[in-house]
This record gives structure tokens, C-alpha cells and sequence, in this order.
């Protein structure tokens, strides 16, 4: 009885782990897709300007990030993201929010 309630229990919380691996991966697809707000706001310390651009960026303004424009541009995703894919979030494109955020500077 021992054995089989040691090997149910690895086997059940080899399946729950892989369950919440594919439910994390689901979770992040939603908030990807649609972002529970629409941006940021932050407040410049330094002076900069935008490379592409070249629009002058002054100490103490306010500038909004919006999330949405963040999670659409193709340039920061691998796999197109506009469709709703949540396996994006098991490979490659696993972090590329936070890369799109940095290099946004």
C-alpha cells in the first residue's frame, strides 16, 4: 500500500507541475494579448533623445509607455504577435517583454 501511494503521489505531482507549466504559459498569453492596463507613466531623469527619431527628451517630462504597442511590435517576437499562441511562452519568446521595455530607451 506504501508503494502505491508513493508512486500515485510522484506521478500526480508530475502531472500538476506540468499542469501549472502549460497554465503559467496560458496565463502569460492572456496578459500578452491583452494587457490588464493600457500603460505606464514615467517621469525622465536624465535627458535623451529616441535614435530613430531623433525627438529630444527633456529632464522631468512624462512619458506614456502603452503595453498594448509594446506586445504587438514584431521586432521584439519571434513568432507573430498578433495571433494567440500561448506555446510562445515554453521556448524562445519566453522574456521578450522585458527585453522590449530596456530597449525602448
Amino acid at each position: 500500500m506504501l508503494l502505491f501511494l508513493v508512486a500515485s503521489f510522484e506521478t500526480i505531482s508530475n502531472a500538476l507541475s506540468s499542469f501549472i507549466h502549460l497554465i503559467n504559459a496560458l496565463i502569460k498569453e492572456v496578459l500578452h494579448f491583452s494587457p490588464p492596463s493600457s500603460g505606464t507613466v514615467r517621469t525622465l531623469t536624465i535627458n535623451d533623445y529616441l535614435l530613430h527619431s531623433g525627438f529630444h527628451l527633456y529632464k522631468g517630462e512624462q512619458i506614456i509607455i502603452l503595453f498594448y504597442n509594446l506586445a504587438r511590435n514584431q521586432r521584439y517576437w519571434k513568432i507573430d504577435p498578433n495571433i494567440f499562441y500561448p506555446e510562445r511562452f515554453l521556448n524562445e519568446d519566453q522574456e521578450p517583454l522585458s527585453i522590449c521595455i530596456y530597449s525602448f530607451w
